[in-house]
C-alpha cells in the first residue's frame, strides 16, 4: 500500500518503531477482569490472538473501531484501535455473551453482539506498514475521549456527507483491517506443522500475560444489591432499601461528573452505597432520585440524565 502515516511523536501517541505493547483480552465472563498481555510485535501478537480466541476452529476477525490519526488529542493518540473477536461464537454455540465487549463497541458507535472472549489492540501505520501502537489497559478501554471520537467517525460515515478527512480515515481503517485479517486467514490455512516457527515465537517471552493483580479494573465498586442499567438517555441506579426508609435517610449528591449516594437505614458499615467519578458527565438539573414502595421494602431509584447520548460501559470510573 502507498498509504503512509507520519512518525508519531506527539503526546499521547506511540513512538514509531515501538518494540512492545500490551493488547488486552476482554473476557466474556463479567466476573473476570480484562487481562493485558505484553506483545513483542504485530505478527507474534496476531498468532497469540489466533490461539487465544479459538485458533483454526474459530473465525477470528479484526475490525478497526478508531482509524489512525483520527483522534490525536485523545488517549489513543495517533494509533488505530482494533477489536478482534470470534465471528462464529454466536448464540447457541456455547460461547457466553460478552456483555462488556458489546458495551465497549456500543460506546464506540458499533452494533456488534459479541460472544466469547475478545481482544483490543492499538495499531500504528508507519510508512504503510503495521506496527505496534500504545498500550490498551483496562482503563484505556473506557476512556470517553477516544470512544466519542469513534462515535463521530461512525456518524460521519452514516451521514452521507462527503468529508475528505473521513474518507481518508476510512481508507486507512480498511488498510489495517485487510492486513490483519489476511494474517489471520493465513494462520487458518496453516497445516499443523507450517506455523511451528510462529507459534514457538509466541511461546517466548515476547507475549506474556501480566499478573491479574496488575490489571486495571474497568469500573468502580458497585454496592451489593445495587443495579446499574444503561437506559438510552439516562443511566439508572436501583437499590432495594429497608421498609420505613424515608427521604431524610437518603443523601444523594449529584454533580456533573461525581456522585455520592448514602442510605442511613442500611446496616452499619454499608450505608455509603457509592461515591466517585461518573463514567460521563450528567445534567444536574435533569437528574433525579426517589423512593417507592415495593415487595419486602422500598426501592430507591436514581436517574442520571446524560450530557452526551452515548452508551455507558460502567457507572463509576473510580
Amino acid at each position: 500500500s502507498d498509504l503512509q502515516m507520519p512518525d508519531r511523536r506527539m503526546s499521547g501517541g506511540s513512538l514509531s518503531g515501538r518494540r512492545d505493547s500490551t493488547w488486552t483480552v476482554v473476557p466474556s465472563l463479567i466476573s473476570l477482569t480484562p487481562t493485558p498481555s505484553q506483545v513483542g510485535d504485530v505478527d507474534r501478537g496476531i498468532v497469540w490472538v489466533h490461539d487465544t480466541l479459538g485458533g483454526r476452529e474459530a473465525a477470528i476477525h479484526a475490525t478497526t473501531i478508531l482509524p489512525p490519526s483520527y483522534a490525536t488529542a485523545t488517549a489513543a493518540g495517533t494509533d488505530a484501535v482494533v477489536f478482534l473477536y470470534n465471528r462464529r461464537a454466536g448464540g447457541g454455540t456455547g460461547h457466553a455473551h460478552n456483555k462488556r465487549a458489546s458495551m465497549i463497541l456500543a460506546a464506540a458507535g458499533r452494533k456488534l453482539d459479541v460472544h466469547g472472549d475478545a481482544v483490543v489492540a492499538r495499531i500504528a501505520l508507519v510508512k504503510g506498514e503495521l506496527a505496534l501502537g500504545g498500550e490498551t489497559s483496562g482503563m484505556f478501554l473506557v476512556e470517553r475521549d477516544w470512544l466519542e471520537a469513534a462515535q463521530r467517525f461512525v456518524g460521519a460515515g452514516a451521514s452521507g456527507i462527503k468529508d475528505p478527512a473521513a474518507a481518508t480515515a476510512s481508507a486507512l481503517a480498511a488498510t489495517i483491517e485487510d492486513a490483519l485479517n489476511a494474517k489471520l486467514r493465513a494462520l487458518d490455512a496453516c497445516s499443523d506443522g507450517c506455523c511451528a516457527k510462529a507459534e514457538n515465537a509466541v511461546k517466548a517471552p515476547l507475549v506474556a500475560e501480566i499478573p491479574p493483580a496488575a490489571a486495571a479494573e474497568t469500573g468502580g465498586d458497585i454496592a451489593e444489591g445495587m443495579t446499574f442499567t444503561d437506559s438510552g438517555p439516562v443511566a439508572l441506579i436501583t437499590l432495594r432499601v429497608p421498609a420505613g426508609t424515608k427521604s431524610r435517610d437518603v443523601v444523594c449528591v449529584i454533580k456533573e461528573e461525581w456522585l455520592r449516594l448514602e442510605v442511613r437505614t442500611l446496616s452499619a458499615g454499608s450505608t455509603l452505597v457509592v461515591e466517585g467519578t461518573l463514567f460521563q458527565k450528567v445534567s444536574i438539573d435533569d437528574s433525579t432520585w426517589g423512593l417507592e414502595d415495593c415487595a419486602g421494602g422500598r426501592m430507591l431509584t436514581v436517574s442520571l440524565e446524560k450530557r452526551t447520548p452515548m452508551t455507558w460501559c460502567m457507572l463509576m470510573r473510580e
